[in-house]
């Protein structure tokens, strides 16, 4: 999907970067089922590394967030890293930290938007660990994004399930 996506990008001259949702912790190699960060570089900028939903489902630890992040600076892409709290270490080389806490993950939290206050909280927190851009993800959607723009230090989103939805993405990108 990527190679498409890229290609629709380059032909109608889209101002847009595309990124991937995961990497192998692992170099170039024979590694069934893994996408390595130079294959992920022909079509993408960016990664996400560390979501919530690879640290519940599959068990990533610190140590594996750590290697994709090697990997993905290695192959010259930019790094999304995921945290859930002010608690955790910040992997060095991370491009972009997005706060999203699990219980704003639709899939296995309670759906809600995390309170734009308690963002701010965490943000303040996040910066004494490290110069990179904040970004909130977790169950934000049009009807909400507007109670972010009063957030200190918040420079986006990264959006889940309101992305799936063209007409609602586009309100999200409108109203920001």
């Amino acid at each position: 999907s990527l190679q498409t996506a890229q290609e629709i990008v380059r032909e109608h001259g889209i101002a847009v970067s595309l990124g991937a949702q995961d990497i192998s912790e692992f170099d170039d190699g024979a590694y069934t089922g893994e996408v390595g960060g130079n294959q992920i570089k022909e079509f993408a900028d960016f990664v996400i590394i560390g979501h919530s939903e690879r640290r519940r489902y599959f068990g990533e630890t610190p140590d594996q967030i750590a290697k994709k992040v090697a990997v993905a600076k290695k192959a010259g892409l930019t790094v999304i890293l995921c945290v859930q709290d002010e608690n955790e270490s910040i992997v060095e080389g991370a491009d972009l930290i997005a706060f999203e806490p699990p219980s704003a993950i639709s899939t296995f939290g309670v759906g809600k938007a995390e309170d734009p206050a308690e963002v701010s909280r965490v943000f303040e927190v996040l910066k004494t660990k490290s110069d990179a851009p904040l970004i909130y993800g977790g169950s934000v959607d049009a009807s909400d994004i507007n109670n972010y723009k009063s957030v200190q230090n918040i420079s986006g989103f990264l959006i889940g399930g309101a992305s799936l939805e063209p007409e609602s993405f586009s309100s999200i990108i409108k109203a920001w």
